[in-house]
């Protein structure tokens, strides 16, 4: 063996000895436990580089200041709006959702969906769990209830069963 393959072995071996240490303590806290084995081993086989490199463990944060938090886009109009949309067509998937939104919007022109338009795939699902349109549904499911249990209408007791009139 040369040289530098003994380095790299001893190296490698070390590394190994390392991690046993830390998973043998029992005090490791996840993947970034082993990172001083890890740079240990980086440095040690950079160390034959031309030119020489290092590990680094840890880079400053030069992002700048925290990020603002997004600030709400959609109004209790919209929901009001998706829940109709879904009393309407029934509840799809949102990529139908998506569809529907938009093709109101750009192809009849309706002004009430605009914003809800530029809906992405999956953010009709976002809204649907939101407490207001739970709400807003679980209001409207109860007062659907009561229209159907007047005398002289089929009571229906489940999804798709119904009762004989």
């Amino acid at each position: 063996m040369t040289g530098t393959s003994k380095k790299l072995t001893a190296a490698v071996e070390t590394y190994f000895d390392d991690l046993r240490k830390v998973r043998a303590s029992g005090g490791a806290t996840g993947e970034r436990s082993s990172y001083p084995a890890l740079s240990n081993l980086l440095n040690a086989v950079c160390a034959a580089l031309k030119p020489k490199v290092f590990c680094v463990g840890e880079l400053a944060d030069r992002r700048g200041g925290s990020a603002q938090p997004l600030r709400k886009r959609y109004r209790r109009e919209d929901i009001v709006q998706l829940a109709e949309t879904d009393e309407l067509h029934g509840r799809l998937s949102g990529s139908a959702a998506w569809a529907l939104l938009r093709r109101a919007w750009e192809v009849f022109e309706d002004m009430r969906y605009e914003r809800l338009a530029g809906l992405s795939n999956g953010h009709p699902h976002n809204l649907r769990r939101g407490r207001a349109y739970v709400r807003l549904m679980s209001r409207r499911q109860r007062a659907e209830t009561l229209r159907v249990n007047r005398p002289g209408r089929c009571r229906i007791a489940g999804i798709g069963r119904r009762h004989p009139c």
